[in-house]
């Protein structure tokens, strides 16, 4: 976010939870544009009487996640700092440009590939969003939590996004782990299902699933088989844990979507469960 704002001519200023010095979050009211991503919906009542009492209005974005999101969260934060939109189009031309360069290498790999996603609606849209530029079919979505909204919340993100669900696609709301596993091996077990993308608590669902259950009509895992692709997203994550930059937000965040699908482990790899 810091480099992209950078490049606009802004300077981005304390961000809240992000993990710096408490002495730094201070200095968050000096901002001249206070920015609020999507998690404080819970607090929304709170927060707009606060706000008011203030005489200040944060602008309002959804997660910057995708080309489109991306776009749109600089359209959105840009224009608020009065920033000329020719500048910021310019700007995210030649960003979307330079990332999909190498992606388009890899689209044909990842087209019509069918994907689960799991997250809090924000996050889920985002990645949504994400999947769909490459190419690949979110048919199950299931949005955890109940606090940032539902259903509703998605779409309204997606739609903004220039995004829509298949028409097959499947969207639960606030599903129990039962639920979850349930929906999971129905999908996997009909072969209709080629990924799937949640944090460790709905992926480790399927560790004690067998091999049956989770490579289609076809049967039992061959070898050569290793069932649907698995991605850690979110928290808790068992097994991906970054040692360097690996943004999932804004530009860079869809070269690491993108490097992390190229190889990404399975389901089943050497003949083991690769989720616990």
């Amino acid at each position: 976010l810091r480099t992209m704002l950078k490049a606009l001519g802004l300077r981005l200023g304390p961000v809240l939870l992000s993990g710096a010095p408490y002495g730094d979050a201070l200095e968050a009211g000096a901002s001249e544009v206070l920015v609020e991503l999507p998690y404080l919906e819970p607090a929304r009542s709170r927060l707009d009487s606060f706000w008011s009492s203030q005489g200040r209005r944060p602008v309002a974005t959804d997660l910057p996640m995708g080309f489109a999101g991306t776009r749109r969260w600089l359209q959105t934060v840009a224009s608020s700092a009065g920033v000329d939109s020719r500048l910021v189009a310019a700007y995210a031309d030649k960003r979307e440009a330079r990332a999909r360069a190498p992606l388009a290498k890899m689209q044909s790999r990842w087209r019509g590939l069918r994907v689960a996603v799991f997250g809090e609606p924000p996050l889920a849209a985002g990645y949504c969003t994400m999947l769909a530029e490459l190419g690949m079919s979110p048919v199950l979505v299931g949005l955890t939590g109940e606090s940032l909204g539902g259903r509703e919340a998605l779409e309204v993100a997606l739609d903004g996004n220039g995004i829509s669900l298949p028409r097959e696609a499947i969207v639960l709301e606030a599903p129990s782990l039962a639920t979850i596993r349930a929906a999971l091996l129905a999908r996997l077990a009909a072969g209709e299902l080629d990924g799937l993308l949640g944090s460790a608590s709905e992926l480790n669902l399927l560790g004690d699933a067998p091999a049956s259950e989770l490579f289609g009509p076809d049967g039992a895992h061959d070898g050569a088989r290793r069932g649907p692709f698995v991605l850690e997203i979110g928290f808790p994550c068992w097994h991906y844990h970054a040692v360097g930059q690996m943004p999932f937000m804004g530009y860079g965040g869809m070269v690491t979507l993108a490097q992390r699908l190229v190889d990404p482990p399975r389901v089943m790899d050497a003949g083991r469960s690769a989720v616990r």
